[in-house]
């Protein structure tokens, strides 16, 4: 019985040790918070192993519209760097999450604050020539991320304020931003090669989300089910997109994964159609990384033309 008091005993003495060290270690990184999974994962990537980036998304999802992750709202306050894309995306929840967090140093307003945009050249969110006003995205279209060259200029902006703000490592910053944008490139290659036998291919979509994407690889949205962001579409509005794609044969439409059915269905009424369902954001277990998303979001968009095509036949 003795024996078997002193193993256990060294059992949680080792174990209280190693508690203690992981602890240790948890407190020497430096925490980064990122709205995003994406922006997280480029944050990670230029930051490096003594920092932590943590994502105020759990994963997937709206990212207008999403609940804050529990892990982060408490970490948060230990936070010294908070990044967003802003231009609205993350305007309806951050107020809630800011006050929850009760995290003074990255609050709108204070040093910690960062849009990571800067330098990106905005897409618009409706056409020129739409009377109805957008609720929100006035700005411009904030879905940068889907144009992988977008990120690298995220990738200097982020470099450039955590090289402010921690002087002593600004050689490893310098030296992962330019290795991420070395891999950046080789992932827009990869993927025009990939989409290359679809370029040009006419789609309809159900809002301004896969524009940046689309524009860089060469698909063409002709049609939006959404008369402009945060504006529900009307049954005349589904009618007039169906007589749209009807007349330029579009049969298929990219839609947010997060969203319902039910515009698709009521645009089924009018026009034969297939959807492609495609994420937004990354952070599930199919994409832990900003790569990983690019890599689902392609073969998802493969995978709907290859589908749409043989139906075709």
């Amino acid at each position: 019985m003795r024996s078997y008091k002193i193993v256990v005993t060294a059992v949680l003495l080792t174990a209280g040790i190693w508690f203690t060290q992981q602890g240790q270690t948890q407190t020497h990184r430096k925490l980064i918070v990122a709205s995003t999974s994406d922006l997280a994962s480029i944050a990670q990537f230029i930051a490096g192993d003594n920092y932590e980036a943590l994502s105020v998304m759990e994963g997937g999802g709206n990212p207008s519209l999403l609940i804050p992750s529990k892990i982060t709202v408490l970490r948060a306050k230990k936070a010294e760097t908070y990044f967003n894309f802003g231009n609205q995306l993350e305007a309806f929840w951050e107020p809630s999450f800011f006050s929850d967090a009760e995290a003074p140093a990255i609050e709108p307003g204070s040093t910690g604050y960062h849009t990571v945009t800067e330098g990106i050249t905005l897409l618009p969110t409706s056409s020129a020539e739409s009377t109805i006003q957008p609720v929100m995205h006035q700005a411009g279209n904030p879905y940068v991320w889907l144009d992988p060259n977008n990120c690298k200029q995220i990738a200097q902006n982020i470099a450039a304020v955590l090289s402010a703000r921690y002087p002593s490592d600004q050689p490893v910053f310098q030296a992962n931003k330019e290795r991420l944008i070395q891999e950046i490139d080789v992932y827009i290659e990869r993927i025009n090669k990939r989409l290359k036998p679809f370029e040009n291919t006419k789609v309809a979509a159900f809002d301004h989300s896969f524009d940046y994407f689309a524009r860089r690889f060469g698909i063409a949205i002709a049609e939006y089910i959404q008369p402009a962001p945060g504006v529900i579409p009307n049954t005349k509005r589904i009618k007039t997109v169906a007589d749209s794609m009807s007349a330029q044969n579009i049969h298929t439409v990219l839609v947010p994964d997060y969203l319902s059915d039910r515009f698709v269905q009521q645009l089924s009424e009018h026009i034969q159609v297939k959807h492609i369902k495609l994420p937004v954001c990354g952070g599930k277990e199919w994409a832990t990384d900003y790569f990983k998303f690019l890599n689902q979001f392609t073969q998802t968009i493969i995978d709907g033309f290859k589908a749409e095509e043989t139906k075709q036949e």
